[in-house]
């Protein structure tokens, strides 16, 4: 895992058995220091996901639930659980981890986001958030639900979203989906909301 902030220039990254490490990029790329269960509020060294929300905090994933916060002011939550992706929209965070999404309005106070369970099937695997705040869920289908009408949309079925392995997603600057599958390549979803299959690797 990585994330670049860029208003620091601070380049962080996420190994799988060596926790985080920091590093500072000007003038010169230099570690800064390297976060471990032993110095700092992580519960396992392996790091999972980085996110930074619109505040400047950071967010580390890792397979032992969750660090935030800055350095040397970290706190930790969702213990036990293996977290997989952190979003942000309104000031609400939201946080995947084993296969479901809970929400912390301002960073605080979990609660599970209640999803209705007939527009998911079966665990979720990824999620993004576009910037009209409509969440793009990925099960075994895939589902857009809009955070501030409460409506749900699926993309599923032989016209549109074929696979039932999709393992990542992701929204662009431009709006566009794209949803990448164990199985069947790279789908995208554009602007007029029509899934397209881009490649597909015989």
């Amino acid at each position: 895992a990585a994330w670049y902030d860029s208003k620091n220039q601070v380049l962080w990254l996420g190994t799988d058995e060596a926790g985080l490490f920091q590093f500072s990029t000007q003038p010169e790329l230099k570690m800064v220091q390297q976060y471990l269960p032993v110095n700092s509020k992580l519960k396992s060294n392996h790091i999972t996901h980085i996110f930074q929300d619109a505040s400047g905090r950071l967010w580390v994933g890792n397979e032992q639930g969750i660090m935030y916060g800055t350095p040397g002011r970290w706190k930790s939550d969702l213990s036990g659980y293996s977290v997989q992706r952190v979003r942000e929209f309104n000031t609400v965070i939201y946080v995947l981890a084993d296969g479901a999404i809970s929400k912390a309005p301002g960073g605080e106070k979990w609660s599970d986001l209640a999803l209705q369970e007939k527009y998911i099937e079966g665990d979720i695997t990824d999620f993004d958030v576009d910037a009209t705040g409509k969440m793009w869920i990925v099960s075994g289908n895939v589902t857009r639900f809009d955070l501030i009408a409460n409506t749900y949309d699926e993309f599923s079925g032989p016209e549109y979203y074929t696979s039932q392995y999709g393992n990542s997603i992701a929204v662009d600057h431009e709006g566009a989906v794209w949803v990448g599958t164990e199985d069947k390549g790279l789908f995208s979803v554009d602007k007029a909301s029509n899934m397209v299959l881009n490649a597909y690797v015989e």
